[in-house]
């Protein structure tokens, strides 16, 4: 394939250019990074948990409806095999300790505080969420188990561990309108800065295939990252779509804004041979 050379090299600018032209580069590096940052704090809080996890992105964009995965544990044939001499009043006490509620929002958590709590009103002699567990969970799922389909690594006895499977999570994706307003404030923005870093890209005596490719790269990201979080409305096959376009989109711009630094300041100009 045949190289071109561009119309204007910017390793030809003068050095006031090239510092204005590295200027600008490096405050749309800093926007986007700072973007990034407000992105991953805000969708963040979504489940709860301080931690960006694919619980808070689906949460966000997609909403979830996920039982508590002890609740689902009470109801499956394989753990019905060990439950079923288990008495029915034991298994009802923790199908509605389970079913109090979450711990998303802050406030009062019922799930904690009725662990090892009696329900309002009950005898002393009722057992507690964590009696039952005990009595009917720690046998195969304890650290000390030692029955032969043990699962140790699944401890239940202690609340540091047992939190991890007692909490449902529902979480309501953002609104139509909230998305459209993103959608409207951000899809008029980033293509005109990615344009500039595109066009500066092509501004140089890199190889054809890559100026070009880095191009296309960028804008497909872009497309695929707003398309992603609507399609999410429909489906949670759409955040992987909004994954793989933002990783692609941040991919391609980093290496054209790189490609450009360097070309500005190390490349050959394009009078060169």
């Amino acid at each position: 394939m045949s190289e071109t050379r561009p119309v204007m090299n910017l390793r030809d600018l003068s050095i006031p250019l090239r510092v204005a032209a590295t200027c600008l580069l490096l405050v749309i590096v800093g926007g986007y990074a700072a973007s990034l940052h407000f992105m991953k704090h805000h969708i963040s809080q979504k489940d709860g948990d301080p931690e960006l996890s694919w619980v808070d992105l689906v949460g966000t964009y997609h909403g979830v409806d996920k039982p508590a995965p002890m609740l689902t544990a009470l109801d499956d044939s394989r753990h019905g095999v060990w439950l079923k001499d288990a008495p029915a009043d034991d298994l009802q006490i923790l199908r509605d300790w389970l079913s109090k509620g979450s711990a998303v929002g802050g406030g009062t958590d019922p799930v904690q505080q009725g662990w090892d709590a009696l329900p309002p009103g009950a005898s002393e002699e009722a057992l507690t969420p964590a009696d039952v567990i005990d009595e009917r969970c720690v046998r195969c799922h304890g650290a000390a188990a030692t029955d032969a389909d043990a699962h140790k690594e699944v401890a239940l006895e202690r609340w540091p561990t047992l939190k991890n499977f007692v909490y449902s999570k529902k979480l309501d994706p953002i609104s139509t309108d909230i998305l459209a307003q993103s959608t409207h404030a951000h899809a008029l923005s980033i293509p005109v800065f990615t344009l500039i870093a595109c066009g500066m890209l092509l501004a140089t005596c890199w190889p054809r295939w890559f100026r070009h490719g880095a191009a296309m790269l960028a804008f497909l990201g872009l497309l695929l990252d707003f398309g992603g979080m609507w399609l999410a409305r429909a489906s949670e096959f759409g955040c992987y779509v909004l994954v793989a376009g933002g990783a692609l989109y941040g991919l391609a711009l980093g290496s054209a804004i790189a490609a450009s630094l360097v070309a500005m300041w190390l490349g050959r100009s394009a009078s060169a041979p």
